[in-house]
């Protein structure tokens, strides 16, 4: 059984033990909890945990509880699905607001730089669109 303990002072190393974590609180009081759930540590200061072990097991087979039912009480409400036109229903221009940080591209293209101006000085090697060259 594990209670929340409210103690006075503050916070100071060592208080509530290696496990616990101190939790300070505005009136000069504070209490102990464990850091891997939040909850109070036990009466003896420890803070259980659920520990996985090194060897790896045998998963238990868990069947889930069967509930069997007649088909004569078998009711059921199912969603009809119907498909809708996009272009008259929820893309109208009244239903979205366009958003004002938005601009289209600039008209400044990429410059485009004549053969002629371009000096190889060794070639790299070859990739998907051709030769590679430095």
């Amino acid at each position: 059984q594990r209670e929340v303990v409210i103690k006075e002072g503050p916070c100071k190393i060592g208080v509530c033990g290696e496990e616990a974590a101190c939790k300070d609180f505005r009136n000069n009081t504070h209490t102990c909890v464990c850091t891997h759930d939040s909850r109070p540590p036990t009466a003896r200061g420890t803070c259980p945990r659920k520990i996985v072990p090194v060897d790896p097991g045998r998963i238990p087979n868990v069947q889930p509880p069967s509930n069997k039912q007649s088909p004569s009480s078998l009711n059921s409400t199912v969603p009809i699905v119907s498909p809708i036109n996009l272009k008259h229903s929820l893309l109208m221009a009244e239903r979205y607001a366009p958003n004002p940080q938005y601009s289209a591209c600039s008209g400044t293209g990429v410059p485009l730089l004549r053969k002629e101006t371009l000096k190889f000085i060794n070639e790299i090697g070859e990739g998907c669109f051709g030769k590679v060259y430095k």
